[in-house]
């Protein structure tokens, strides 16, 4: 029988803490313009708070669209990322 592994759990320390490092950019860009987290989901359409929290990776179109609502290029929240 084959045992079925968690996959969140095999994410690297290296990729929780990247994910960690752009939500933490992505919540500081909303605070700085007074953008309410609601207001966020409802123009994206995505999970905010997941991506905020670095719980889940935020994909690249979706990093796109959240970085078009903050008025700002998606590089922004990339830029000077050790990995």
């Amino acid at each position: 029988m084959t045992r079925r592994t968690n996959t969140s759990n095999k994410r690297s320390a290296e990729a929780r803490a990247f994910d960690r490092a752009v939500g933490e950019r992505i919540k500081a860009r909303r605070t700085k313009l007074g953008i309410p987290q609601g207001l966020l989901v409802s123009l994206t359409g995505g999970s905010v708070s997941r991506y905020e929290s670095g719980s889940v990776s935020c994909p690249v179109y979706r990093l796109a669209v959240i970085a078009k609502a903050l008025k700002c290029l998606p590089g922004y929240f990339l830029n000077g990322i050790e990995t």
